[in-house]
């Protein structure tokens, strides 16, 4: 081990970052080895859609990414892609706002196993929801012919 002495430099990194419509003009641009090059969202916080590329009418809600490898143009580079089982999350996320935030762990959990608990844990939730519909259902249905009793009852006394 070298006994050199090191500074340490605090400093921050900004990536590259635009809309695909500015990116496609970029023709010249070659983007280093592993330099990483973001494609902005084409819509507002509002949803409403920013600038489109030609020939493409439905804007990308989310951003993309591309990386450099030094040699290709970045308008000829694939976008990022990985499988559901190869994407991992680990840590603790925050869903929904406000008073409906729930506080998620996951530790080491694949793409598919998230979306999968979540489809789980949706029926469970339609399914409870179904059956409290139902049972209201049956006991309205139990109050208007206890109501209709009662109201014969009282006309056949008068």
């Amino acid at each position: 081990m070298s006994t050199q002495n090191f500074k340490t430099v605090k400093t921050r990194v900004q990536n590259k970052h635009d809309l695909e419509v500015n990116w496609k003009k970029a023709t010249g641009f070659i983007p280093l080895a592993g330099e990483l090059v973001i494609y902005d969202k084409e819509v507002d916080a509002d949803g409403k859609i920013l600038e489109l590329p030609e020939g493409r009418s439905e804007p990308f809600k989310y951003e993309r990414y591309k990386i450099g490898d030094g040699v290709i143009n970045i308008n000829d580079l694939p976008f990022m892609t990985a499988e559901a089982d190869q994407v991992v999350f680990t840590g603790n996320f925050t869903v929904g706002e406000g008073k409906e935030a729930t506080e998620v762990q996951l530790k080491s959990k694949k793409l598919n196993e998230v979306v999968q608990e979540l489809y789980t844990e949706k029926a469970e939730l339609s399914s409870t929801i179904a059956d409290l519909e139902a049972d209201l259902a049956a006991a309205n249905e139990d109050l208007a012919k206890k109501a209709a009793v009662q109201i014969i009852t009282w006309g056949a006394d008068d």
